[in-house]
């Protein structure tokens, strides 16, 4: 083998231990987020999945939200009135 090959290969496999160090590091390693107390207000409701939903997040802005569920759709929500502003279903092959 060439010097210049086993000094690709050497290269490719430190930058694969150190990605998957950041990954293991963060992911399963890392000091969990500590909890708020405190009391929270139940502003709104969203109920239109068919199943347990598994994430959330808002926009930026927090004017919208998204949704995905376990029953395959995701749904993208105007966080003021609820109403769903698309609906995307996975048809799983």
């Amino acid at each position: 083998m060439k010097p210049r090959n086993k000094k690709i290969i050497i290269l490719a496999m430190l930058f694969l231990f150190l990605a998957s160090s950041y990954i293991l590091f963060y992911h399963f390693l890392r000091k969990p987020s500590e909890v708020v107390n405190g009391s929270a207000t139940l502003f709104r409701t969203f109920t239109a999945h068919k199943a347990g939903v598994h994430a959330v997040k808002f926009s930026p802005k927090g004017e919208t939200l998204a949704s995905g569920s376990i029953d395959g759709t995701a749904k993208i929500w105007r966080r003021d009135d609820g109403k769903i502003i698309q609906d995307l279903n996975i048809q799983w092959v």
